[in-house]
């Protein structure tokens, strides 16, 4: 799903809150993302996490570097090129803190969201401060949440979105077997 809309939407500015540092590259969005902004020019990646650990792990060499871990190396590598070129940069902090999420929004990404990632914590008032980055959305954005099937806040605020105004996809919608998705975009009458 992920990879599907990186490549059909084809965003210029992402913001994750939620770093996944796994090494499990299959179902990481931030290896997605990372991933993406390697191989396509003039985009940029802000991700934002309270956990230190987990901007660390973006970074951070393999255990063992025998030729099993080639991709891995790779990888962490490319990383490290990216924040050096200042295509990728992080916040160490609570997602919840609009004033300095925003000010790193309008200095890193220009002030504008073509894609807004949320997977940090799932309580309900969390989801609803993180919901207000769609203050900084793009003509062409969309936002992504994680974990609709299973969390409180994903679930309520898929619930609570006025389907007059947004469009929202929820592909995995009750599946027991996954932990869900939607992706919400203002209806195209609607945009401004």
């Amino acid at each position: 799903f992920l990879r599907e809309a990186l490549n059909s939407r084809k965003p210029k500015t992402i913001l994750e809150i939620g770093v996944n540092n796994s090494r499990k590259y299959d179902y990481s969005s931030t290896f997605n993302f990372l991933s993406y902004v390697s191989a396509n020019k003039d985009v940029k990646y802000l991700g934002i996490d309270i956990d230190q650990e987990n901007i660390d792990g973006i970074f951070k060499d393999p255990p063992n570097t025998d030729e099993e871990n080639t991709d891995e190396i790779t990888y962490i590598n490319n990383n490290k090129k990216l924040f050096k070129k200042n295509k990728i940069d992080f916040v160490n902090d609570d997602s919840g803190k609009y004033n300095l999420i925003a000010e790193k929004i309008k200095s890193f990404l220009g002030g504008k969201i073509d894609m807004l990632f949320i997977d940090g914590w799932h309580s309900v008032d969390q989801v609803l401060k993180e919901w207000r980055y769609i203050d900084f959305l793009s003509n062409k954005g969309i936002v992504i949440l994680h974990d609709t099937n299973n969390h409180p806040g994903p679930k309520n605020l898929l619930k609570a979105i006025d389907r007059d105004i947004f469009q929202i996809n929820e592909p995995f919608k009750g599946r027991k077997n996954d932990w869900g998705i939607a992706s919400i975009e203002f209806k195209k009458s609607l945009k401004w």
